[in-house]
């Protein structure tokens, strides 16, 4: 469950936009990309072409949808609730016909399909120029990637000897094993689980854990980011409960010195 990346909205939405790849497969890419989606399980993999589309594809809609009623800067704040978005338009999609669907910019009457036609031409292009021509290499986790940011290195040229990444990661916002990134600033991750822990209550000593990074914050510790390979492949430790298994096994000792007064 921890490690769960299956996304319910993309299997709402996604065969409303086969549907409309289908019924416009003379339109570059169409007939490639209702192949793949077809095709698609809805699981946000990092090598899924599927979810990259999905994704992409669901940030037009929003642009094309909210964007004309509310003005550029109320649109802007209106991303930044990152909740509502997905809840609007699931609501709009299963409703099929709303206000919200018409560009109040322009003379024609737009509707759901027209939006969905649009977002994807739009999500398309944008991926041809980030990945390529051939769909088929695309994969999510070439563009949705994880950071990990140290205090320090939100200044340059700090990032390059604290920050630790990026690293391409699965899931999104509204997958269990949320991965979630700001709409204003996709696809770069800023939210997600801080750590993971399984334990079976009759046999505590045999719980499970595993961390984003490591233990120590400290640059140079072995244990400052030796929890990455796991953590990052959906894998956990043994979290030794019992102080009796740790004895004898100590590396070292740290000691806590208060600062003198001024």
């Amino acid at each position: 469950i921890q490690n769960d990346v299956f996304c319910l909205m993309a299997s709402e939405l996604v065969p409303k936009f086969v549907g409309v790849l289908d019924n416009n497969k003379e339109e570059e890419g169409f007939r490639q990309a209702s192949a793949i989606l077809s095709k698609w399980n809805y699981v946000m993999g990092t090598k899924s072409a599927g979810a990259a589309i999905f994704e992409v594809t669901f940030q037009k809609l929003m642009d094309n949808i909210f964007a004309d009623e509310l003005g550029q800067d109320l649109y802007l704040k209106y991303l930044e609730t990152t909740v509502f978005p997905p809840r609007a338009i699931r609501a709009l999609f299963r409703e099929g016909k709303s206000p919200w669907f018409d560009n109040v910019n322009t003379v024609k009457k737009e509707s759901m399909e027209d939006i969905i036609k649009l977002s994807l031409e739009q999500a398309l292009q944008q991926l041809k120029s980030q990945m390529g021509d051939d769909m088929s290499k695309w994969e999510w986790g070439k563009i949705h990637t994880l950071t990990y940011s140290h205090v320090l290195g939100k200044k340059k040229p700090l990032n390059l000897l604290f920050n630790i990444g990026p690293f391409p990661v699965p899931g999104d916002h509204l997958t269990v094993n949320k991965k979630q990134y700001p709409y204003t600033k996709p696809f770069y991750v800023n939210h997600g689980v801080s750590e993971r822990m399984i334990v079976p209550l009759s046999h505590p000593q045999d719980a499970l854990h595993v961390l984003p990074v490591g233990e120590s914050g400290m640059l140079k510790s072995p244990h400052d980011k030796d929890q990455i390979p796991l953590y990052l492949g959906g894998k956990y430790h043994r979290a030794l409960a019992d102080p009796s298994l740790l004895e004898g096994r100590e590396e070292g000792v740290l000691i806590l010195k208060p600062i003198a007064k001024l």
